[in-house]
């Protein structure tokens, strides 16, 4: 199917909830939150008092910031109905870059 044919049969239904796209978004969201969460552990161990059970350095964030990023750009594509895509010059751009280096 091309990508104007699929574009055109989701035109009637504006926001076709697939199970591919409801999962990225709740795996998104799930990101987002215990990105978030880590930061707060973080920053309360760091400012407020320091617990036993963390083992941390000061303000060591760790994983967390990946975890947001993460969490937003699966959001994003599946909000957005986008796939991420590597382009069509993909291998052309790839060889560029083995050759220059």
């Amino acid at each position: 199917m091309s990508r104007e044919h699929e574009q055109l049969s989701n035109a009637s239904n504006p926001i076709p909830w697939t199970f591919s796209r409801m999962g990225r978004m709740v795996l998104g969201v799930v990101a987002i939150f215990f990105g978030l969460a880590i930061g707060a552990w973080v920053l309360y161990n760091s400012w407020v008092e320091r617990l036993p059970e963390y083992s941390g350095g000061f303000l060591t964030f760790g994983i967390s910031p990946m975890m947001i990023g993460c969490g937003v750009f699966w959001v994003r594509t599946a909000y957005t109905g986008e796939t991420p895509t590597l382009g069509d010059d993909w291998e052309e751009d790839w060889q560029e870059d083995v050759d220059h280096s």
